[in-house]
């Protein structure tokens, strides 16, 4: 591969990595809102689920970061935010301009989704 494209993907890799490392730390953060949301969406077991969401987030973007285990992590990632955006985007179930916002923000993690995929193929 070509130093340019080296640099690039570890670009890529570092963005992607950021979004789950970043996000992990303020859905920590914003834990009350969040278990306040999964008791809304009827999830179960809220804190154990928002742990492990938070640490798996932490720890798999960490690793992309670093290229350990890289494509694992991809796939983990990919996994979680595809079964994550189906639970809290179902902009199929919204209205008028919550419709919009839905449909964006799942689009949006549907496009990560497809940028972890990527880590696979290179």
């Amino acid at each position: 591969m070509p130093a340019n494209h080296e640099i690039l993907f570890f670009l890529a890799r570092l963005f992607l990595a950021l979004y789950f490392v970043i996000g992990g730390c303020f859905d920590f953060y914003l834990r009350h809102d969040l278990l306040n949301l999964m008791q809304q969406k009827k999830i179960p077991p809220r804190m154990s689920l928002l742990t492990a969401g938070v640490a798996l987030k932490i720890i798999f973007g960490i690793a992309l970061i670093f290229n350990f285990y890289a494509a694992i992590a991809a796939i983990v990632l990919a996994l979680f935010t595809l079964t994550a955006n189906i639970i809290f985007h179902n902009f199929w179930a919204a209205e008028g301009k919550k419709k919009i916002f839905e449909t964006n923000s799942f689009l949006v993690n549907l496009a990560v989704v497809g940028g972890l995929l990527l880590i696979l193929i290179v």
